[in-house]
């Protein structure tokens, strides 16, 4: 019976331990555990043994389960481990344009391949073709895709 007690036991270990390890790994060991303990329940002890240590395992799975993603997000160590429902962040990009081609511009930083380039006092971010450049160098937009220009250094 020892054994059987300490499965159910270290497998609600395992699903707490769940949310530092996440990936589902420890679950499906818990899982295990859980079933090998009803199992060892019902073939030395009778049905009855068997369904009460059943019980005690899906009752101490879904309480453990309950406390993690219903309680445990609200606790001051929780946050440390749930992304927040909703984010107010926003997206830094600039959708550029085909009238943007041709023009001129200057690096404000390096180029390995991507960059940030100058144009008309607005930053963009733009691909040099030509790889590496450096901070400073007139360059020419000849292309662009959805989110950057691409850009090569001014002839």
């Amino acid at each position: 019976m020892t054994e059987i007690i300490g499965l159910v036991i270290f497998g609600a270990i395992l699903i707490f331990l769940e949310i530092l390890i996440p990936g589902g790994i420890l679950g499906l060991i818990a899982a295990g555990m859980m079933i090998s303990a009803v199992y060892m329940a019902f073939t030395q002890y009778g049905s009855l043994y068997g369904l009460i240590v059943m019980l005690i395992s899906v009752s101490i799975a879904t309480i453990a389960l309950y406390l993690q993603f219903k309680l445990l997000p609200k606790t001051k160590f929780g946050k440390k481990f749930f992304i927040p429902e909703s984010s107010d962040g926003k997206t830094e990009y600039q959708k550029v344009s085909p009238d943007l081609i041709g023009k001129n511009g200057e690096a404000i930083t390096n180029f390995s391949p991507t960059g940030i380039i100058l144009i008309e006092n607005k930053e963009y971010e733009a691909f040099s073709q030509e790889g590496y450049l450096t901070k400073g160098q007139n360059l020419q937009v000849v292309a662009f895709d959805n989110f950057r220009l691409i850009i090569e250094k001014q002839k």
